[in-house]
């Protein structure tokens, strides 16, 4: 599980996605995801990525 800031950061990340060039948005992503983190992180993109319900719920005001 990843906890809030976590989350807010991934969901941050994804939703600039669309006006970033992909290979900016792994360099962010590297420098700040810790190591011991990164699967995790990815455990939850691909939990995002596979159901777009999920995005269309989540705010990151919330």
């Amino acid at each position: 599980m990843l906890a809030r800031e976590e989350s807010l950061m991934l969901l941050t990340l994804l939703n600039g996605g669309d006006s970033r060039p992909f290979d900016e948005l792994i360099s962010e992503f590297t420098c700040k995801i810790h190591p011991s983190r990164i699967f995790a992180f990815c455990s939850a993109v691909t939990m995002l990525l596979t159901d777009a319900r999920f995005l269309s719920q989540i705010s990151i005001n919330s």
